[in-house]
């Protein structure tokens, strides 16, 4: 997310990256669900850490 990400982009991307795993699920691709699940954590464990350390 980092200082210059609002919260509504965050949420939209997050939504996004959610709408994309799901739509990966449900055509039963579980290879580039699990590629696209790992994605989102790390992007979202990224953003995490570095807004808390830009405080």
């Amino acid at each position: 997310m980092g200082l210059r990400t609002t919260k509504d982009e965050y949420a939209r991307k997050s939504r996004a990256e959610h709408e994309n795993i799901f739509a990966l699920l449900e055509v039963r691709d579980a290879v580039k669900a699990a590629e696209a699940m790992r994605d989102h954590i790390l992007r979202s464990m990224n953003d995490m850490l570095t807004r808390y350390t830009e405080r």
